[in-house]
């Protein structure tokens, strides 16, 4: 190892010029470099891969919304979907071509709980907890809230009521080529969804947005000029939930089958009663 030090005005500059200890320099071996980042579309055959619609063909069609979100890929996951609403029911939209999912809630459809509770008659620890927040023990004075509430039966961690998918469509299409051009938008002044593409039998457009005038939701599906629409929808009442569901549903047991089980729901629309 070749060091120089440099002194100057009570600064100390050191220079490495090579460094070794038994392996090779990074600059003389690139096996020890991390391999650069690949894209999951190059595990994605050619033919079904999705072409995004390109910025200057975005412009020039103007479907960008002045107030909005642009995506040039379909949602995957629960965390990228798009989503529009009216305060009573909204839906969730995936926006994938030919097998769409759009996910319908309602406010009044909510998880139940295994039995009813009361809000817990805890006032009196207030004066203990505001005491100890003043003394900046936040911590404390968090748990000791817990704790109260603990003892008149509200468990530990119990959190609001979860709300219950309505239904799922599906919205299904057959394939006619490679799908370019795609693009997927929100508005966020009128809330309509838009999902574009094209393949070879031109574009195609699909618009939903949930009324708030009509408490509804409506949904328009065009095809390419001198085309015919030939689509399957299918409404889906039995919608199967990951763990997480199901454990709010029995927050506190430690049943393993749990972890395996899907969840079914049955809905009970009368707003006085909700069921599992």
């Amino acid at each position: 190892m070749i060091t120089n030090i440099l002194k100057h005005n009570y600064q100390v500059l050191i220079v490495i010029t090579a460094f070794s200890i038994g392996l090779p320099a990074f600059g003389q071996s690139k096996d020890l470099l991390p391999k650069l980042p690949v894209s999951t579309n190059s595990f994605i055959p050619a033919n079904e891969q999705i072409t995004p619609m390109s910025l200057e063909e975005r412009v020039q069609r103007g479907v960008v919304p002045q107030r909005g979100v642009v995506s040039i890929a379909p949602g995957v996951g629960k965390n990228d979907l798009l989503f529009s609403g009216n305060g009573n029911m909204y839906i969730k939209v995936y926006g994938n071509p030919l097998s769409e999912r759009i996910i319908f809630q309602q406010e009044r459809l909510l998880l139940p709980w295994k039995r009813p509770f009361e809000a817990p008659k805890i006032a009196y620890v207030l004066p203990d907890v505001t005491d100890l927040i003043l003394k900046g023990k936040f911590q404390e004075a968090f748990y000791l809230s817990l704790d109260a509430s603990a003892k008149v039966g509200i468990p530990i961690g119990m959190g609001g009521h979860r709300l219950i998918p309505a239904f799922e469509m599906e919205i299904e299409q057959q394939k006619s080529g490679r799908i370019k051009n795609y693009l997927r938008t929100i508005d966020f002044e009128s809330g309509e969804i838009k999902v574009l593409w094209e393949d070879k039998n031109g574009s195609w457009e699909r618009q939903v947005f949930v009324s708030r005038p009509d408490n509804s939701v409506i949904q328009f599906l065009s095809a390419p000029s001198g085309q015919v629409l030939n689509t399957r929808i299918n409404l889906s009442t039995s919608m199967n939930e990951n763990l997480s569901i199901r454990m709010e549903m029995d927050k506190y047991t430690t049943d393993a089958k749990y972890r395996k089980e899907p969840v079914t729901y049955t809905r009970d629309f009368n707003e006085h009663r909700f069921i599992q």
